[in-house]
């Protein structure tokens, strides 16, 4: 967190927090919403401030609970969250980054939902693959059928194994560090897996 963060939330222990008012959309960008009436769906306001967007992101953390919040100051502004708490792009180098550009430097296992959304399970927390990104992130992928056997690419029917029949399959990537587990994931389990809430409220926190 900044430092003048810090310094703020030392001089004022006891600001109440804020819920509503800020979200963060499957696209991984930050949304407002006048009079804190966030639900999730709910478009909301552009933010499209640089230095605002670098501040949030600075300054973005989560509590024991898995409520994911902005510390803007003294005070926390808790997030509505309509897919994750993190959303990764590819950059130039074809490397993930999540929505404040910081990399993604472990992957621990992939996941796909009914919809063919793309998620990442990392040390901080799980992330949505942005959906224009997920063709590019499959065609760099390749999968042993046997320890001994050569890679092939990954191909529309090993989707189709791990939604239909189940089936865990492990992919392979050039950065070994992207190299995981994949499997299929329900949209209904994914904050439970995911370890996070999100839509925020004081009830959740207290």
């Amino acid at each position: 967190m900044d430092q003048s963060v810090l310094d703020a939330m030392a001089k004022w222990p006891n600001v109440p927090a804020a819920y509503g008012w800020l979200s963060l959309n499957q696209a991984g960008l930050w949304r407002f919403h006048p009079g804190g009436e966030y639900q999730r769906g709910v478009v909301g306001e552009s933010i499209t401030n640089p230095q605002l967007i670098e501040f949030i992101g600075r300054n973005y953390t989560h509590d024991e609970r898995g409520c994911w919040f902005f510390q803007n100051g003294p005070q926390r502004v808790f997030v509505g969250l309509d897919a994750t708490p993190w959303v990764a792009y590819l950059d130039e180098h074809l490397a993930l980054r999540k929505q404040n550009a910081s990399p993604i430097e472990i992957i621990e296992h992939w996941y796909i939902d009914e919809d063919g959304k793309l998620y990442a399970s990392t040390p901080e927390g799980l992330v949505l693959i942005q959906g224009r990104d997920v063709q590019s992130l499959f065609d760099q992928f390749t999968l042993k059928q046997a320890p001994d056997a050569m890679p092939i690419a990954l191909q529309e029917e090993h989707l189709m194994q791990v939604l239909e029949q189940g089936i865990t399959l492990r992919l392979e990537h050039t950065n070994e560090s992207y190299s995981a587990p994949f499997s299929a994931i329900k949209q209904a389990e994914i904050e439970s897996i995911g370890g996070f809430v999100a839509v925020p409220t004081p009830e959740a926190i207290n």
